[in-house]
């Protein structure tokens, strides 16, 4: 039988510090003079998305850019408002909130490779080591080996607090 009391893994604090630190590898990774563009996956990847953009504000104020990608039974679909060529030339970051078989991201790739973009990386708040996809994440808050059954998932409570559980 599969336990499913939370075991907290991350809390609000920790999630804080590991997206303060990935933004400063971010900014070491820069390419001089080149837009940076944070696809956030869904809801959650759009959140930790968004907290990036504001700690990268202060750093790049003219070359941080945010999208949100919605991903839904393997189509993934970027807004209607972004022309062909708003990812052209640009650092592009792909982020989730768990990195779990790497699917996600393979269907982000998928959709955003025909934009030509200079360069695609990965970030997500937590890696899980089971891929299935020939997944590599770039920027990891915090990398964990887990069973099969075993499941994580990242919370957003009050006041945008986050934590995250292992079940």
């Amino acid at each position: 039988m599969i336990d499913t009391t939370p075991n907290c893994i991350m809390n609000n604090a920790q999630a804080k510090e590991k997206l303060h630190r990935m933004g400063l590898q971010i900014q070491e990774d820069a390419i001089d003079g080149t837009n940076i563009v944070l696809v956030g996956l869904n809801s959650r990847g759009f959140f930790i998305a968004k907290l990036l953009h504001k700690i990268l504000l202060d750093a790049l104020p003219n070359n941080i850019f945010l999208i949100n990608l919605t991903i839904n039974n393997s189509n993934a679909m970027l807004p209607h408002s972004m022309g062909n060529n708003v990812l052209y030339n640009q650092q592009v970051i792909i982020i989730d909130d768990v990195a779990n078989t790497g699917r996600s991201f393979a269907y982000a790739m998928y959709a955003l490779l025909p934009s030509n973009c200079l360069s695609i990386k990965t970030l997500a708040l937590v890696e899980r080591s089971h891929k299935l996809f020939p997944i590599k994440v770039n920027y990891k808050g915090l990398s964990i080996s887990t069973t099969l059954q075993e499941r994580i998932e990242m919370k957003i409570g009050n006041n945008e607090e986050i934590t995250v559980n292992l079940y």
